[in-house]
């Protein structure tokens, strides 16, 4: 069966980002309850994101990582900085996902809370 590893993974190591981040999770782990899918969370802020990223995957044996991507602004407009630094250092599948801002019915927004 499959489980769900999600990880709030930033740069930077300040507190505002690090407790957003962990709010996200919260989401991410009520919404994946209701289901019964196994769900393991972690916080790997600070360092290189993409690098903590892709080394997290090879070391659970992740078989896809899913990243979230934010808007972009020049040469990297379309999959934005981070997702593409994790699709040239990932071995596995790389699905990067442009949030709309839209929540879902079971009370998961992409816009925290």
């Amino acid at each position: 069966g499959a489980e769900i590893h999600a990880i709030a993974v930033s740069g930077s190591k300040q507190w505002p980002t690090r407790i957003k981040l962990k709010k996200y999770l919260r989401q991410v782990e009520r919404y994946v309850q209701k289901y019964n899918v196994p769900f393991y969370s972690k916080d790997l802020s600070g360092g290189d994101a993409a690098e903590r990223t892709v080394n997290y995957a090879d070391e659970i044996g992740a078989d896809l990582i899913a990243v979230v991507s934010s808007k972009a602004k020049g040469i990297n407009l379309f999959i934005g900085d981070f997702p593409h630094q994790v699709i040239n250092k990932s071995n596995v599948p790389v699905l990067s996902i442009r949030p709309k801002g839209l929540s879902i019915a079971a009370g998961f927004s992409t816009m925290g809370s």
